[in-house]
Parts: C-alpha cells; structure tokens; sequence
C-alpha cells in the first residue's frame, strides 16, 4: 500500500509540463514540414501502391515516416480496403508498416544529440527568415520541430530528477517493475487515453533516462503503449464500415499476439536488444567526470534511451515480419467474427474523411478521388442525356436525377472539405491545386446542370409536339457527339495528367465554337426560308447554347488540370 502520492514540485511540474508541449509541438512541425517537403513525391506513391503484402508493408512505413501519423495511414488504408483497391490482406500489411514508420521518429530522440539542441535552432531559424525556396523553408521547420522535440524530451527528464528521493515515487516504480503485466496494462490505458503513443513512449523513455526505471520495466511499458496505439483504429471503427472493424480487429489481434509472443521469451527479448544496443541499459552516472562525458546528469542512465527505442522498433519489426506469411488465416478469422459484405454509398462520400485533415497530404490525395469519382458522374450523366435526346426513353430520367442529386451534393461536401483543407497548406503549389480542385469541381457541377437543362427542353419538345429538321437533328446529334467527346478527353486527362492536354483542349473547344456558330447562323438561314419554324427554332438554338456551355466547362477544366486558370 503506497503511504502518499508522488507530487512534484511546482518548479518541476510546470517544467514537465513544458516540456511535454515543447515535445507535442515540435512533433507537430516537424510532421507539417515532412508532409510539405514529401507533398508531390507522397502522391506517386499512394499512386503506385502494389498489391503485395511486402510491398504494401513498406507503403505504410513509408507514408507513416513521412506523415508521422500511423492513424492518418490508417484511414487512408481502410479506404482502400473499402473501395477494392487493395485488399484485406494487403490492408493489414499497410498497418503494419505504419507502426514501423512511426517508431523512426523515436530512433532519432535515441541518438541524444543534445549538442546539436542549439545549432539545429540556430540553423532552422536562419532557413526560415532568409530561405526563399519553399523546399528550404519546409526543411526549417523539420529541423525546428526536432530541436523541440529534444528540448522537450531534456526538460521532461530533468523535471523527474527531485522524485529520485521521493519514497511514494519510489514505491510506485517498484510495483511496476515487480509486476511487468501492471505496467503493460497501465501504459496500453495511457496510451488509448492519449491517442498518441508516440508521446507515451516519449516519457517513458525520459522515465528511464531520469534514472527512475529499470530496461525491463520499459520494455513492458512499451509492450503496453504498441497495444494502446490500436486504440484510434478501434474507435474510428466502431462506426465504420465493415473494412474498418476488420482492419482494426486485425491491427489488435496481431499486436497482442506479438505482446504475448515478447512476453512469453521477454528474457530473450531483453538479451537481444541489450546485444544490439551499445552499453548498458541501466547503466547509472555517479561521477562528475561522467557527466562530462555522457552529457547527462548525476544519477541518469546514458544508454537506456536507444535501447528503449530499439525494443519499440524492433517490436514493431517482428510483429509485421512474425505475421505477415499468417495473413490470409488473420484475414480468415476477422472475417469469420465479423460478418457481412461491404457496402458503398452511393449517395454519399466514398473517399473523404475529416480525420485525415491532419495530414493533407493524405487529404489531398482523398479529395483527389472524390473529384475523380464527381467527374465520372458528371461523364455518365452527359452520356445518359444524349441517348434520352435520341430515344426520349422516360427510364433514363430518373437515372439523370440520381447523377443530378449527387452531383449536387458532392459539390457541397467537397467544397467544404478543401475549404478546410486549404487552411491546412503552407506551401503555395499545394494551396494553388487545392483552389484549382474547387474550380473543377463547380465546373463538373455546371455540367451536371446544363444536362438537366437539355432533358427540360427535350420535355417541352414533347409537349408542345415539336419536331426537327431532319439537318437541325444531324446538325444537333454531330454536336452532342464532339461535346461528349471532349468531356470524355478531360476526365480521362484526370488519370493520365497528359502535358499537352491544354493544347488538344482549345483544339476541341475552338472547333465546338465554330461548329455551334455555324449551326446557329444555318439556322437563320433556314428560318428566313422557312424551312424550320419558330417554336421549334428557340429549342434547338437552347440546345445548342446548353452543349456549347458544357464544352466551356470542359476546357476550364482542361485549364486548371495544366495550371493556366487565372
């Protein structure tokens, strides 16, 4: 029974506090200036994504050591998952690399470059005053976040060095070092609190380099806070998709399996990571001179951090190399639990999710998908108006107010969600694709609306028994034909990013002008003749007005895909 409770003093609580800010916020811009720097490059490889467990395995260490958000990787994996991009299998290898990744960042606090604190300041505040490429700029803000995250790890440290006296402290670490699975279930409810057991590693690893804790009882700490990191998955899922609940159970099956797997051979585990890591772990300096040499005070252990950072990567690695060939009976058993055949809204976002804001990057490449997937909407429903046109079959209307709805709610939601996001870029090339991404969005939309204005003047054709030329309906088919066309060139030019997709765009787009010109002045032409009466003479010339706007639509989109929208 502990006789009082650990307390801090006021001088040390508020600099443990600070610290733990310095490190949050240093972990921050750190992360924005990776995802700034790697923006461009983090495309092509979501791009390029194989579906491979192996490959799929270091997709996720990638993504995650370039967003340091194993969660945002996470999200974007169960979307995949989701849509048939990559399957379940390939899903969990994604996850498991995605802890790999995130447990970089804590293999560079290892190295304790504490003389570097203040020339990474110093260097990073330089770049970012009198840097003018952006790239140099975004590195700044890398190494200012690292030299934070130093700072703050130091000053977490030190703050934990008057509790070296403190018998309720002391008492405390000693239930926790004599009974390693309190200390696995303490740091796992830690790190489910927190949603972040990058942090709750952190301390643990400034715990043991203030000399308060033993290798062992770090590692069992560690253990607890890998299992607390599925806790974001899990709660994201409880009300997802069936993808989502499989994925997180999966991510939990397996990183406790690997915990008890530790646990059962931990003396084994200790004599690894203790062989592999320089020095010993609980190693403590006594001597002044010490102190000197190491950089570190009286009464703190100079090894112990890389060996606690080695135990978190070297978990990670054996819980994705150890399953990765048991993935399909993983696959097998999460399905068997959790049953059910994925469903897709179709009136509704497939690819979007708020959560990931965090990580534009991520963002961007989701906002990416749901344009594509508005374009192909827009595509279908011009398709769909030009064979009503032809065969004025009323099963294809209802199916043009479906593509109309959910043009216009996609515009809604996709605009407030690069609002949002457009808050979230430093860069201007990023901001700039995100205010081009709202002008094609209003133009898909636009299209979608100029279609449900050709099926009302094809309605009132009907009604008031209108009927064509047979030349003003050859003239009306070639036009909607070229109009489908080029729309079917830039939603393709969406995929492909041809270069010269502007120079075939105005190519179509100027013979489109001439051709609705030409067959607005054959129509005069025959009204004076009186070939083509006046009724139907304001139809046609509507409809044509309707199939010249959609191809202006069409080539400012053309425009923002080579950038030259002003």
């Amino acid at each position: 029974m502990l006789n009082s409770l650990p307390v801090l003093s006021h001088a040390s609580f508020f600099a443990f506090i600070g610290g733990l800010i310095l490190f949050f916020f240093g972990l921050t811009r750190t992360t924005e200036g990776m995802q700034n720097i790697a923006g461009g490059r983090l495309r092509f490889i979501i791009a390029g994504l194989v579906k491979n467990r192996l490959k799929s395995c270091l997709f996720g260490l990638t993504i995650t050591s370039l967003t340091q958000s194993s969660a945002a990787t996470a999200v974007l994996t169960i979307g995949f998952v989701s849509h048939g991009i990559i399957s379940l299998v390939d899903g969990i290898a994604v996850v498991l690399g995605a802890s790999i990744g995130a447990s970089l960042i804590l293999q560079f606090i290892a190295f304790n470059p504490g003389w570097m604190l203040f020339p990474l300041l110093v260097v990073s505040v330089f770049l970012r005053f009198f840097a003018r490429q952006t790239y140099l700029r975004d590195a700044a803000s890398v190494l200012f976040g690292l030299s934070l995250l130093m700072l703050g790890l130091a000053m977490m440290t030190s703050s934990f060095e008057p509790l070296r006296d403190n018998p309720a402290f002391g008492q405390l670490i000693s239930v926790l070092q004599n009974h390693l699975w309190l200390s696995v279930v303490c740091s796992a409810l830690l790190a489910a609190l927190v949603q972040n057991s990058t942090a709750v590693i952190a301390l643990i690893i400034a715990l043991g380099a203030s000399g308060h804790l033993h290798f062992a009882s770090g590692v069992a700490l560690i253990l607890g806070a890998n299992i607390g990191s599925c806790a974001p998955t899990i709660i994201a899922a409880i009300h997802g998709s069936l993808a989502a609940r499989r994925v997180a159970a999966a991510q939990f099956l397996i990183v406790v399996a690997a915990a008890g797997v530790i646990a059962l051979l931990f003396p084994y585990f200790i004599g690894i990571i203790s062989f592999i890591s320089p020095g010993d772990a609980d190693y403590v300096v006594t001597t002044f001179e010490q102190t000197q040499w190491y950089q570190v005070s009286l009464g703190q252990k100079p090894f112990i951090t890389r060996h606690l950072a080695n135990a978190n990567t070297f978990f990670a690695l054996f819980a994705a190399l150890f399953f990765l060939p048991f993935l399909q009976q993983i696959t097998r058993l999460t399905t068997y639990f959790i049953r059910g055949r994925e469903t897709v809204n179709e009136y509704g976002l497939q690819f979007i999710d708020y959560r990931v804001l965090n990580t534009p990057p991520i963002a961007l490449s989701q906002a990416r998908s749901e344009l594509r997937r508005m374009a192909q909407t827009a595509q279908a429903a011009l398709h769909e108006t030009r064979l009503y046109l032809g065969d004025q079959k009323s099963e294809r209307l209802h199916k043009l107010t479906r593509y109309e709805n959910l043009l216009d709610l996609l515009q809604k939601e996709l605009i407030s969600f690069l609002v949002e996001l457009s808050h979230r870029f430093s860069s201007y090339t990023s901001a700039r694709e995100v205010a081009l991404m709202m002008h094609m969005v209003a133009d898909f939309e636009r299209i979608g609306d100029h279609c449900q204005t050709l099926v009302r003047l094809s309605l009132r054709k009907q009604e008031w028994q209108v009927v064509f030329s047979k030349i003003a309906r050859r003239e009306l088919d070639a036009l909607a034909v070229e109009t489908v066309a080029f729309v079917d060139y830039v939603v393709g030019a969406l995929d492909t990013g041809a270069d010269d997709v502007l120079a075939e765009a105005q190519t179509r787009e100027n013979f489109i002008d001439r051709s609705e010109e030409k067959m607005r002045n054959d129509h005069l032409q025959r009204l004076t003749t009186g070939e083509c009466a006046v009724r139907p003479g304001l139809i046609y010339i509507d409809m044509i007005q309707a199939l010249e706007k959609i191809s202006d639509h069409a080539f400012s989109v053309a425009r923002c895909l080579s950038g030259d929208k002003k």
